[in-house]
């Protein structure tokens, strides 16, 4: 059975660089959703949301579609670090969670700036 407490929350965050990576992690999503709100603007033609070499754009939608990027990249965030709370015992597992959360968010914010560089 899963129990949560406050010290399982501080067990979790003692090491300074998992709490340094979470919210490295937390200012890039942010940077994320502000970019996002300033450049995107509503437009009534579909515009292409993902690109490959071989294929080139594969996919279009409506424009409010490229705010799932910042959507998925919280979701990635708060399962990273439920998960960092539940297995607080391990050092390795800790970082590497957060390192993976961080490593995530500017996956997806890389991705959102060259759909804006390309569309908008």
């Amino acid at each position: 059975m899963l129990r949560f407490s406050k010290k399982s929350f501080t067990d979790a965050m003692d090491n300074q660089s998992v709490i340094a990576l979470y919210l490295s992690s937390a200012v890039v999503l942010v940077a994320h959703i502000v970019l996002l709100t300033l450049k995107v603007h509503p437009v009534n033609d579909s515009i292409p949301l993902h690109y490959t070499v071989y294929l080139g754009i594969d996919f279009f939608g409506p424009w409010y579609y490229i705010f799932i990027f910042p959507c998925l990249a919280f979701l990635t965030l708060a399962i990273n670090f439920f998960v960092s709370v539940i297995i607080r015992e391990s050092y390795f597992s800790n970082v590497l969670l957060a390192s993976f959360s961080l490593v995530a968010q500017i996956i997806f914010l890389t991705s959102s700036i060259l759909v804006i560089k390309n569309i908008f």
